[in-house]
C-alpha cells in the first residue's frame, strides 16, 4: 500500500532545495604557483572561471627586480612580496575578462584570464 505524504508542498520544495544545495562537495579553488624573478612573472597568464575562487601563490626569488610588491588595480589591492616566501592571493572573479596584476612600478605585468 502506498503512503501519501501529508507534508505541505511548499515545505517539501524547501527540503528538496536544501538537500540539493548540500548534496555535492564544494569546488576547491584553483591554485597557481607564480615565480617572480628578474624577468617578471612565470607564468604571466593564468586561466580562471567566473565565480570560482583562484589562489595565486607568488614567490619572489631575487632582489634583482622591482617586483617587491604586487598590485591588482581592479581589486584595489597591493601585496608585499618578501624574498623567498610564498604569498597567497585569493580572488573570486565576478565577470569575464582580464584581471591584470603588475609590479609596483608597472614594469612587469601578468593577467588572470577569466572565462
Amino acid at each position: 500500500m502506498t503512503r501519501i505524504s501529508r507534508m505541505p508542498l511548499g515545505l517539501t520544495l524547501v527540503v528538496l532545495a536544501m538537500a540539493a544545495g548540500c548534496a555535492g562537495p564544494s569546488k576547491a579553488p584553483t591554485r597557481y604557483e607564480i615565480a617572480v624573478g628578474s624577468d617578471g612573472y612565470k607564468p604571466s597568464r593564468v586561466p580562471a572561471k567566473v565565480g570560482q575562487e583562484v589562489v595565486l601563490v607568488f614567490t619572489r626569488t631575487t632582489d634583482q627586480t622591482c617586483a617587491t610588491d604586487l598590485v591588482i588595480p581592479s581589486e584595489n589591492r597591493t601585496v608585499a612580496l618578501p624574498l623567498n616566501k610564498p604569498v597567497e592571493v585569493r580572488l573570486t572573479p565576478k565577470a569575464k575578462g582580464d584581471i591584470d596584476f603588475t609590479c609596483g612600478m608597472n614594469m612587469f605585468r601578468g593577467t588572470i584570464a577569466v572565462e
